[in-house]
């Protein structure tokens, strides 16, 4: 297979500004169709509705989403040579400015098995992934972050609890922070569960912390997740999102905190619309829309999302996010 080929804007990661920097997970998804979540009993056959395959992973589900919004994105992702093809495609189908992607010779990528449900709701079952985590030979021709926003998904953050990862993560974080452009940290389970101290450590640096209801309620011991997400504040975080499923959006500031519902489309699976809140509210606050008006922003590309299979299942383009903003 031939060597990857990189983006136009050169691996400087100052070669031009760009409205935001993603730096996370890539991989593929493999989707099976169930009536119900399944028990694993032995010998026990279970119906399948259908199966589909996708390419997801939350750094490359925001950046495309983002871009899809009309935002000029560049994607930081450690990509194994064996899905290069299928993630270059639809970066290049989006515009994502692939330029700062790290290829991945030696693992390949993780088995990502999602079993989705006829209420959209799904279960995950993947293999190893270290070979997605950055370490610092990987991020050392990053010698900026010109742009306007960066935002780090969970796992780029340490989630492996791997000393190299961890490493690679500070500095990317303190290259972010050096350039003077806004942050935001999405939250996930694994960093949440293994790691709370670090989360307690990190997500301060935070201008927009997301999470979801698991993940704030598992970082906080809150009782609810109103009061998890009025407990993030309190940790000198300007403004908390919190993905409460199909309850919708708690949305707090230091002044305010507001609950948006879902919005309600025929649901095909829920699979990536945690990653649609974040792109559409990351556009929304670029645009310089206060964070409510563009958590609505958000809600409205997660509920897109969920029309399709998979977290790039759906077809949409930004007029079919305003046109249902507009709606609701």
């Amino acid at each position: 297979m031939s060597s990857p080929e990189w983006g136009t804007a050169g691996r400087d990661g100052t070669a031009r500004q760009h409205d935001l920097i993603v730096v996370g997970v890539t991989c593929t998804e493999e989707i099976i169709g169930v009536d119900s979540l399944p028990a694993l009993d032995s010998h026990r056959e279970i119906e399948i509705r259908g199966r589909w395959q996708s390419v997801g992973g939350n750094g490359l589900n925001v950046a495309v989403h983002a871009a899809r919004l009309g935002a000029d994105v560049a994607l930081i992702s450690k990509i194994p040579i064996d899905i290069w093809p299928e993630v270059s495609g639809v970066l290049k189908r989006s515009g994502v400015d692939g330029s700062l992607l790290v290829p991945e010779y030696v693992s390949p990528a993780p088995y990502v098995l999602l079993v989705a449900d006829d209420q959209g709701e799904y279960g995950v079952f993947v293999s190893d992934r270290a070979g997605l985590a950055f370490n610092p030979a990987d991020v050392a021709h990053v010698t900026g972050m010109a742009a306007r926003h960066v935002h780090f998904d969970g796992f780029s953050l340490g989630a492996l609890n791997l000393e190299s990862q961890i490493q690679s993560a500070q500095f990317l974080l303190e290259l972010a922070s050096s350039s003077g452009a806004a942050l935001s940290i999405d939250l996930n389970r694994a960093i949440c569960d293994n790691q709370p101290e670090r989360v307690r450590e990190i997500v301060p640096q935070a201008d927009i912390l997301f999470a979801n209801g698991y993940e704030a309620l598992a970082v906080t011991g809150a009782a609810s997740v109103e009061e998890a997400a009025r407990t993030l504040i309190s940790w000198d975080l300007p403004m908390v999102v919190v993905k409460n499923g199909s309850e919708g959006l708690i949305c707090a500031t230091r002044r305010r905190l507001d609950c948006l519902s879902a919005i309600e489309v025929p649901v095909v699976d829920s699979i990536g619309a945690g990653d649609g809140v974040v792109a559409g509210t990351l556009w929304g606050l670029l645009r310089g829309l206060d964070l409510h008006e563009a958590a609505r922003i958000g809600a409205a590309v997660a509920a897109l999302v969920c029309t399709g299979h998979g977290s790039q299942g759906a077809e949409f383009e930004k007029a079919d996010v305003d046109r249902l903003c507009e709606e609701v």
